[in-house]
């Protein structure tokens, strides 16, 4: 079995061309606003947008929803339970999916699947940035804040303007 430029490449000189490019950074900074860091990827069950695999009844059936991962010191900040509804905000727009609490990812940091539209699109709060070269999305980071919709209902249904869980 040959394997694809393995001696060779496809070039005139049959040499591998390299770039250097330079780092940008994540573009976007914490603030007291939006303390903390959203990223995103993908899940096991569902490939690029799920358009596809959610056809799919059993690989939809692993993952029905979207949800973020969340360090459980970091809920206990929020005030977020494990498995309630949260509303996820950058300067650019808002999204709504459940808690999931985990221990292994980093407590200044959110993840959230790509694959769901909607009302639980993490793409209403990303950056739309594209790499100036291919064209293509970059690693979708933003600044953001979380809060948990019980408390919002209860901030809203409140008469004496204090906050009440129900």
């Amino acid at each position: 079995m040959d394997t694809m430029f393995r001696e060779t490449f496809a070039h005139s000189d049959q040499k591998a061309v390299f770039t250097v490019v330079e780092s940008c950074g994540a573009g976007e900074e914490i603030s007291e606003e939006y303390p903390l860091i959203l990223t995103n990827g993908r899940v096991l069950a569902h490939y690029l947008t799920g358009a596809q695999t959610r056809r799919s009844p059993s690989l939809a059936a692993r993952e029905i929803e979207n949800y973020v991962e969340i360090h459980p010191r970091t809920a206990r900040r929020w005030h977020i339970r494990d498995g309630e509804w949260v509303e996820i905000a950058s300067q650019r727009g808002s999204f709504t999916v459940r808690s999931r609490i985990k221990p292994h990812i980093r407590e200044d940091t959110l993840f959230v699947p790509m694959h769901w539209g909607g009302i639980q699109n993490v793409n209403r709060a990303t950056r739309p940035d594209l790499d100036p070269f291919c064209r293509m999305p970059g690693f979708k980071t933003a600044a953001v804040r979380i809060r948990p919709l019980h408390l919002a209902v209860a901030a809203t249904s409140a008469d004496n303007g204090e906050w009440s869980e129900f």
